[in-house]
């Protein structure tokens, strides 16, 4: 299955859930006492996490085991650790701030991993193939 038409899949999938999530704001009064910013990031959240899992997984299957790994350290390095240090120093850390952060984390982590995939393959049907030998006449 190509990288395209999974994220396709997830992205349709998630979105009609993500919009009933939206709209059970209206219908049920438990949603009632959220606030709309964060059943947005609820939303997005739902949008995010499974999308890029499944790109985490994909690249896992077609490239290597830590093939996603650079996407995951420069993601929670670059935002989850500094961002989350920042509202520990100023004392500003709610729920809805955290969330954020978090979120933001989670959308540079699948962008990362949606985006590197066409820098770091190379070309042809048996690229591998060619990797694995030149690591085995290395040694």
């Amino acid at each position: 299955m190509r990288l395209s038409t999974v994220q396709t899949n997830c992205f349709v999938l998630l979105a009609a859930i993500a919009v009933a999530l939206t709209i059970s704001r209206l219908a049920l009064p438990v949603f009632d006492q959220l606030g709309w910013l964060v059943i947005a990031m609820m939303a997005v959240q739902l949008l995010i996490e499974p999308w890029a899992g499944v790109l985490y997984s994909y690249r896992k299957i077609a490239l290597s085991t830590a093939a996603g790994l650079p996407a995951l350290v420069i993601a929670y390095g670059a935002v989850a650790g500094p961002g989350l240090t920042l509202l520990a120093v100023t004392r500003s850390g709610s729920a809805e701030a955290i969330w954020a952060v978090l979120l933001a984390t989670r959308v540079v982590f699948a962008i990362l991993l949606a985006w590197t995939p066409r820098i770091s393959m190379p070309a042809g049907p048996d690229w591998r193939r060619g990797v694995i030998r030149r690591r085995r006449d290395a040694t």
